[in-house]
């Protein structure tokens, strides 16, 4: 399994820049910039808070999206 984009991935599809990513997360801006690399992988209760910003912020952006898919019908 290749983190590095998996998590460059994530980020970028949130629209999140590196800072914010780590921001939320509760991380350095420098240690997702080492996940990106390749350098170093997120300790597992990390990963747990990357799968859980990404579940929320995606199920955000899936309502956002549903939200003007109806107002476009009208």
């Amino acid at each position: 399994m290749n983190f590095s984009r998996e998590i460059k991935g994530y980020r970028t599809r949130l629209g999140f820049t590196q800072q914010e990513f780590a921001d939320v997360i509760g991380v350095a801006r420098n240690t997702v910039n080492r996940w990106e690399m390749g350098i170093k992988n997120p300790r597992s209760e990390t990963l747990r808070r990357i799968q859980n910003i990404v579940e929320h912020f995606g199920k955000e952006e899936s309502n956002e999206n549903s939200e003007k898919a109806g107002k476009e019908a009208v």
